[in-house]
């Protein structure tokens, strides 16, 4: 009996097994080239030849377990250019390498070509286990990953139910970003967020609204829902001016969105801090080299990367995966973008 994933027919190991006419052990031990194994040349040749008209390839799991793992985790990343993901996936490569792992890097793609990717990468045993950051899981991957029984876990997003989650506290985040401008006097405060769906966005979101609710005033200012790039940034504080004039202070949730949102009050004439002050969630060097100097959430996105790993490669040693909420209380590093707002 073989298994089907997707339009993909796969070999089992008892398929071999079966197809050779010998046992499951034989058909291992052949594969890991074990030579106390004594079998017949011409039982050895039709064991690989099973092999080969069957196209069997030995998943990831298995070989680990049998003392032939791959020795690497891939990173399956929405982004290669989101400064967040690259702090994360460096704590990943520090602790991943110190325990002798490879990891391997591959950037998600909302495209049928990257799920077969994603399968080769998994079926051909070319990795242990992976750490998934994309934005919304792709099931395909997903489902493979669970029939073969291969290691992963979700880093920096959550999925509801899976019991395999490392992630941050959202939710602080977005209280420090409302006390901090709260304090300095603000009550119409904006939050652009990123896309719907996408657990970070929401649980940001959701703390933004608790958390102005939780003020003298009561009242939750606008949400908008932009994605994680430069021109969506823009695109949503154009969008935020034209439906409400009135805000003072804008929190938004990533770097390249408030990149795109401060161009878009530059053309607009709209003065940072005396007219509108900013705030963002990433903290980044290059923050302090704005015009003007962008205050920022300083979030452990590099402990976070490293707690991962950590997860991981307690998985493949045998550990049953599990929800990690990373310690993180947010640090506000304030710089010239806010300010009291005008009288």
């Amino acid at each position: 009996m073989t298994r089907t994933d997707g339009d993909r027919t796969r070999a089992r190991l008892v398929d071999v097994a079966a197809h050779a006419g010998v046992t499951k052990s034989v058909v291992s031990r052949v594969l890991n080239g074990d030579r106390t194994l004594a079998i017949r040349p011409e039982t050895r040749e039709r064991v690989l030849a099973a092999i080969e008209e069957l196209n069997y390839r030995p998943s990831a799991a298995a070989r680990a377990i049998n003392g032939a793992g791959a020795k690497a985790i891939a990173f399956v990343t929405p982004n290669l250019t989101n400064p967040g993901m690259a702090m994360i996936n460096r704590g990943a490569w520090e602790t991943a390498t110190a325990s002798g792992y490879v990891v391997l890097i591959v950037e998600a793609a909302e495209t049928v070509a990257a799920a077969d990717m994603f399968a080769e990468l998994v079926l051909a045993g070319r990795v242990d286990g992976l750490l998934l950051g994309t934005p919304q899981p792709q099931t395909g991957l997903v489902d493979l990953l669970d029939a073969h029984r291969v290691p992963f876990l979700y880093v920096n997003r959550a999925a509801a139910g899976s019991g395999r989650n490392v992630s941050l506290d959202n939710a602080a985040t977005s209280r420090a970003a409302v006390e901090h401008l709260s304090a300095l006097g603000h009550t119409r405060i904006a939050h652009i967020a990123g896309p719907r769906g996408v657990s970070t966005a929401d649980e940001r979101a959701a703390g933004f609204v608790s958390a102005m609710e939780a003020l003298p005033s009561g009242t939750a200012g606008p949400v908008l829902h932009a994605e994680f790039s430069e021109r969506d940034g823009a695109e949503a504080a154009r969008r935020l001016l034209g439906q409400h004039p009135d805000v003072t202070a804008i929190y938004l949730g990533t770097l390249m969105q408030t990149l795109g949102a401060l161009d878009t009050l530059r053309q607009l004439g709209v003065d940072v801090p005396s007219r509108m002050s900013v705030i963002t969630a990433d903290d980044f060097p290059v923050a302090a080299y704005l015009d003007p100097p962008l205050t920022t959430i300083e979030l452990p996105l590099r402990e976070l990367g490293a707690r991962a790993a950590s997860e991981l490669i307690a998985q493949l040693s045998g550990g049953r995966p599990r929800d990690v909420m990373v310690d993180s209380t947010p640090v506000v590093r304030v710089r010239a973008s806010t300010a009291a707002p005008r009288a």
